[in-house]
């Protein structure tokens, strides 16, 4: 199975906390790769959206996929592997899937390509600063400190991964992927989903020549 996802994405905001006092309190995360163009060129292509984030989301909706139809929850831990894991806490926990397997998924993901639509621009200028205000959850109103600086990017983004897996793929699996690849419309992914950044408004799927 050799196949590119292309993804069209309202925006990003991916990031971690910068160092600066201020302007900025949190940075956009580019995820960096050397990857060969048409002519057999090395080129640099750096994504706010990395492989492993496409991954994580692909395996959230399988996972919702699979609570509404438990016949598949075989295909999902063959294709996404064990629950992710960070010390003793899980980062992502699929009910119904055995927390003790000892498997390793057979998906892979690797980007190829990422540009900025709106303008035709490249996603790392297409950064802007963007303030947000925090609001106290106990009290309802501004907490102490709230002002916050961050990166992001409102220009829509196409992002290609290429999906690849280390063996065949079974029906299910297939069906499975499938499935999961079509609800991503609507999905978010990274920060700020709740005001409209990396929301998926677009997902294709082209077969890719081995």
């Amino acid at each position: 199975m050799l196949r590119d996802v292309i993804l069209i994405v309202r925006g990003m905001r991916s990031v971690q906390p910068s160092d600066e006092v201020r302007k900025v309190d949190h940075r956009i995360m580019w995820y960096r790769r050397l990857v060969r163009d048409g002519n057999g060129n090395l080129r640099r292509v750096e994504s706010p959206i990395s492989p492993s984030a496409f991954k994580g989301a692909l395996r959230q909706v399988a996972c919702t996929i699979v609570t509404h139809d438990p016949s598949l929850r075989d295909a999902y831990l063959s294709l996404f592997g064990r629950d992710v894991w960070i010390g003793r806490n899980a980062v992502h926990r699929c009910p119904g899937i055995d927390p003790s397997a000892e498997v390793d998924g057979k998906l892979v993901v690797e980007l190829v390509d990422v540009r900025a639509l709106d303008g035709e621009r490249e996603p790392t200028k297409a950064v802007e600063v963007r303030p947000r205000v925090r609001i106290d959850a106990e009290t309802g109103s501004v907490s102490k400190g709230a002002l916050v600086f961050s990166e992001a990017i409102s220009s829509r983004l196409e992002v290609r991964f290429r999906l690849s897996s280390t063996s065949d793929l079974t029906e299910d699996e297939r069906r499975l992927l499938e499935a999961s690849l079509r609800a991503l419309m609507g999905w978010g992914i990274g920060g700020w989903a709740s005001v409209g950044f990396g929301i998926v408004e677009g997902v294709r799927v082209e077969e890719v020549s081995s």
